[in-house]
Parts: structure tokens; C-alpha cells; sequence
């Protein structure tokens, strides 16, 4: 579940009702990934709870006494018995649109008088509890260490500065207005969902507040930025919907169908009525706790889906975010040869720079030094920096290609799961793509291993004796296809859409217009162009089929290829 930065904040508000002025008594420390305390305030004992596990980070207060494990001892943990046990909980610090908490507590006593900060940053794979000074500018200790060889962006190691988390692209709730808004979904590309273009956009929102906006505004979850038809009534509903950072208005809300918890949000989640009954509870912590306490039953009809497509979806804005990051940094190249231009400019005003000059000024240029260098080691030190972003930068192209190639299979999967009709097939899917890595799992690489997983069984139809079409129905199923089909079988699939291999098997090696028309159908029924009127799909003999050297099971390359505009139309299953 996606602990947002909207619940972040109801959170927030309600923490500073409970725990503020209350007085830490106990620390519990239930696993490595969590820790609790019991906070005594308003004459009640109150277990504050927060976890930076990746599946559901989250920081809610527990109606009963959380679990203990005494031989788990961490530093952090050693810390907090020092300065947090007998401590007063005085401030809380949540900003606008982020997915953080921070808490001041405050010893005070004769054997100590200290004051720290604890932040929770609750950011999926990248959540941490760090403790900070009493100034907000030095780690003291976290419960996930952070070394450079883990990540070259941020390092959270005790004595280290803090840093807080990248700030992400896009209007800040703040800023947003009527105006910017517009503009910006004026300028999307149009077949970009409306909700993942305001995942990306638009700071703080979140996956599902994007659906409830989509869905509040136009009735349709999954609108394309081309099919909205009142630009005004979506710029309205993102306005209401980013008011609530100051409204405070909030209606902890959960999503339940048949006893299991679907989701939670500080709003109703009216996108969800349809399939789940909404439940207003009186607090944050008892949606967040109902989401995480629910019975594990087996999944009701639909849910698998909702589940496996929320996840991709998901991955899928990351993979994009990552694809954008990539060609920004390529984009940098101007700034690189900037280090070289300034290198040769100092060698050719060698004479010219005295020791402990701090700049060299040449017309409208003015270059900084270091006085503690020589000018030829000033000149050196740009030499040595442009040669290093230089390499990297050449690795960039190759990068964006195989982020390139992970959004492209992300798509494919995406489309898959849409279109699956059972929860059998939603977790046979499932299974699929955590085998080939798509979902957090290892891809398997070895033959042996390869033949040892079974492939379901394959949809096919025979519209005419001798004629024999075959459709795959997840990148798994349609690697298979592809290793199965003989040259002289024929491949449809829709141009440049994520969706099904077609394959045509005839013992008349030339197709005729209704067998191309029949496979070209079901190749765009089977694609993400499904509810389209028309679809161009593309075939070839399957000899001229290539699949792409490091891409997923599945992801090919052809030529030779023909093409055909069609209308979807269902001839199988």
C-alpha cells in the first residue's frame, strides 16, 4: 500500500492532538524494520508506532501494545533508551506534500539535557527513521544505514549532514494555480492517462489520489489526456482535492470487499465505490491499522486484478520518472565542455593569474579558482572532471535504452493484467512476471531452469481446416510463442502497442484477406488499443521476427512487415 504524502498529513494532524506533551515510557522494537513507543498523555497510555518496511511504511498509533523482541538490539535502539525513554514529545514537523514526520523530543534531567529529532521518511524501498541534533543538520543515527557504494545520491551515516530526500519535479501544491494547471495538461502528450500524468506533474499526489481525481472529474479512472472533454471541471477537482493540505478537512476512509481491506486515504475513494463498500472511520491510524490487521483470505473476484494493476501501474511512473532523470542528464553535455573550455582558458593566462587569485576574469567570463592550487592544477583538476562526466555520459544512451526497454515491458504487462478476466488468470500473471523479474523477483536465466517453469496453456482457435491461430496472453506466453513458431508462421501485432503475439500457423504458406483480417482483429483486441475504432497492426513471415538482445521475454524487433488498419473485434476464449 502507498502510505501518500495526503495521509502523511492527516496523520500529522492527528498525532499532534494525541502525542504532543506526552512523555516517552517504553521503547519496543518489534523487528529490524520498525520500532515503537509508549507515550503517556492526556492520562492515557497511547503505542506510537512507525515501520520503514518497503511493502508498507507507515507511522500510525496501535490500539494495544505492539510486540516486543528483546535480543534485537540495534544502535539506534541503544540511543533512544538513552535520550528518548523519560523524554517530552514537544513539536511535530510534517511539510506540505512530502512524506515525512518529524518529532522533537526532549530529555530533561539532572544527569542529562538533551534534545533530538526523529524523522520518519516513508518512501517505499527508500524509507529510513533518522535521528537528528537538536539543529536538524547532523545524522546521529538511523534505523537503515545509508554508505556511498549503496547510493551516490544521499548518505545517511551517522556525523554525516543531513540531507533531506530529492525534492520531485513538478507544482507544488503551493504554487498551483488554475493557469499552470492548464497549461500543463494542454501540453501532454494525448494518450498519457490523466492520472499518471498528475502523479508526475503534480507534487504530492500519489497513484490514487490521481484515480479519484480522474474519476471525480470524468467518471472514467483510466481517461486519456485527448478524451477529456471539460478541461475546467479536472482543474476543479485537483484545486478541491490539493485544498485539503489546508482545509485539513480529512475522512479516514477505507475500501472494503468481502472483509478485506482494498485501500486507505484521508478521503472517501469514490473511484472504488463500485467494487467496494467505503467505510469513514473516526482516525487515520484505524484506516492505516484496518489495512494492515485484515484477515488474509482469498482474494475476491476482481481484487487480484485491482491488486497485480495498482502494483504495475506503479512501477510503471517510477520507470518513467527514471527514463526523464536519464535524458535530463544527457541533456547536461554543454556544462561538461563548459570544464574543458574553462581548463584551456586558464593554461593560456598561465602568467596571468598570481598566487591565491580566487578568479580569472576574461571578457564576459569569469572562471573560479582555487587558491590553494596552481594554475596549472586549477586547469588539471577541469581536465580530470570533464573526462569523468564525459565517460559517464557516455553510458547515459545505453542507460535510456534499457530504461526504455523496462517501460516497455511494464506497458505490456500492464495491458496484460487489464485485460485478464479471472483472478486465476490475474495470479497466474502475477507469478509470470515475478519469474522474469518485472515484479521484484530474479529472471530466470538458465536453459534448465527455463524448461522446469510450466507455461500455461496456450489460447488458440482454428477459423478454417489447416488453420490454426495463436494468441499469448502475457510476455512469458508470448516468448513461448515466438520459440515455438516455425519461419514460415505468420506474426501479427499491433504497431508500436504493448499486447498479444499473434501467431498464424496455415499449411498455405500465403494467407488470404480474411485469414489477415481474422489474426489482425484478434491482435488488436488483445492490445491496449482494444476500445479503439481502428488499429493498425503489422505482420510478417515470423523469420523476419528478432527478439531484442537484454530486453524482456517477449520485446522483439521486425522488418519486412505489412500493415493493416482494423477494428478490434473478439474471435477466441
Amino acid at each position: 500500500m502507498y502510505f501518500d504524502a495526503l495521509t502523511t498529513a492527516a496523520i500529522s494532524d492527528e498525532l499532534e492532538e494525541t502525542v504532543i506533551g506526552g512523555f516517552i515510557q517504553k521503547l519496543y522494537i518489534p523487528n529490524e524494520g520498525s520500532l515503537a513507543f509508549e507515550v503517556y498523555n492526556h492520562r492515557e497510555r497511547l503505542y506510537l508506532f512507525i515501520s520503514i518496511e518497503a511493502s508498507h511504511p507507515r507511522i500510525t498509533l496501535l490500539p494495544e501494545k505492539p510486540p516486543h523482541n528483546p535480543d534485537l538490539v540495534t544502535p539506534i535502539a541503544l540511543l533512544l533508551r538513552k535520550h528518548a525513554l523519560g523524554a517530552r514529545i514537544e513539536e511535530i514537523f510534517q511539510p506540505v506534500a512530502e512524506r515525512v514526520i518529524g518529532l522533537s523530543i526532549a530529555k530533561r534531567s539532572p544527569e542529562l539535557n538533551s534534545k533530538h529529532w526523529l524523522y520518519a521518511e516513508l518512501m517505499g524501498r527508500h524509507s529510513n527513521l533518522i535521528m537528528l541534533d537538536e539543529n536538524r543538520t547532523t545524522i546521529v543515527e538511523s534505523l537503515k544505514r545509508v554508505t556511498s557504494d549503496m547510493s551516490k545520491v544521499r548518505v545517511v551515516l551517522p556525523k554525516y549532514p543531513y540531507i533531506p530526500p530529492p525534492a520531485r519535479s513538478g507544482i507544488h501544491p503551493n504554487d498551483l494555480t488554475r493557469d499552470k494547471l492548464g497549461d500543463t495538461l494542454k501540453s501532454a502528450e494525448d494518450d498519457t492517462p490523466l492520472w499518471q500524468l498528475l502523479v508526475t506533474k503534480v507534487v504530492g499526489i500519489s497513484p490514487l489520489l490521481g484515480k479519484e481525481i480522474a474519476y471525480r472529474s470524468t467518471g472514467n479512472v483510466e481517461i486519456r489526456v485527448s478524451q477529456i472533454k471539460d478541461i475546467y471541471a479536472v482543474i476543479q477537482v485537483v484545486q478541491d482535492m490539493v485544498s485539503l493540505w489546508r482545509t485539513r478537512n480529512w475522512e479516514p476512509c477505507i475500501a472494503v470487499s468481502n472483509d478485506k481491506v482494498l485501500a486507505y486515504a484521508p478521503y472517501r475513494m469514490f473511484h472504488l465505490a463500485e467494487k467496494a463498500e467505503l467505510r469513514v472511520l473516526s482516525s487515520m491510524s484505524e484506516a492505516i491499522n484496518a489495512y494492515q490487521q485484515a484477515p488474509a483470505r482469498k482474494e475476491s473476484t476482481g481484487v487480484a486484478k485491482t491488486k497485480l494493476i495498482n502494483d504495475l501501474q506503479e512501477l510503471l511512473v517510477r520507470a518513467r520518472q527514471k527514463v526523464r532523470s536519464l535524458q535530463e542528464q544527457e541533456s547536461n553535455l554543454a556544462s561538461v565542455e563548459k570544464l574543458r573550455e574553462e581548463g584551456e582558458t586558464i593554461l593560456s593566462h598561465l602568467y596571468d593569474i598570481q598566487p591565491g587569485q580566487t578568479e580569472l576574469v576574461v571578457g564576459n567570463q569569469v572562471i573560479k579558482l582555487d587558491p590553494m592550487l596552481s594554475p596549472s592544477e586549477n586547469a588539471q583538476k577541469r581536465f580530470e572532471e570533464y573526462k569523468r562526466r564525459k565517460r559517464a555520459l557516455q553510458e547515459i544512451p545505453k542507460l535510456i535504452e534499457q530504461a526504455k526497454l523496462e517501460v516497455s515491458a511494464l506497458e505490456e504487462a500492464l495491458t496484460f493484467a487489464q485485460m485478464s478476466e479471472t483472478d486465476a488468470e490475474a495470479s497466474q500473471l502475477r507469478k509470470e512476471l515475478e519469474r522474469s523479474g518485472i515484479l521484484g523477483g530474479h529472471r530466470v536465466e538458465s536453459k534448465q531452469n527455463k524448461k522446469s517453469q510450466s507455461i500455461p496453456k496456450i489460447m488458440s482457435f482454428s477459423p478454417l481446416p489447416g488453420v490454426k491461430i495463436m494468441v499469448g496472453r502475457s510476455s512469458i506466453q508470448n516468448n513461448h510463442l515466438l520459440e515455438q513458431a516455425k519461419p514460415d508462421d505468420w506474426w501479427f501485432h499491433a504497431r508500436n502497442l504493448p499486447g498479444s503475439h499473434v501467431i498464424v500457423r496455415s499449411s498455405n504458406p500465403n494467407l488470404d484477406k480474411f485469414m489477415i483480417e481474422i489474426a489482425a482483429k484478434t491482435a488488436a483486441y488483445y492490445s491496449s488499443a482494444r476500445d479503439s475504432s481502428s488499429v493498425e497492426v503489422v505482420y510478417c513471415p515470423v523469420r523476419y521476427v528478432r527478439k531484442i538482445k537484454g530486453a524482456g521475454p517477449g520485446q522483439v524487433t521486425y522488418r519486412n512487415e505489412k500493415s493493416i488498419n482494423v477494428k478490434p473485434e473478439k474471435h477466441v476464449g
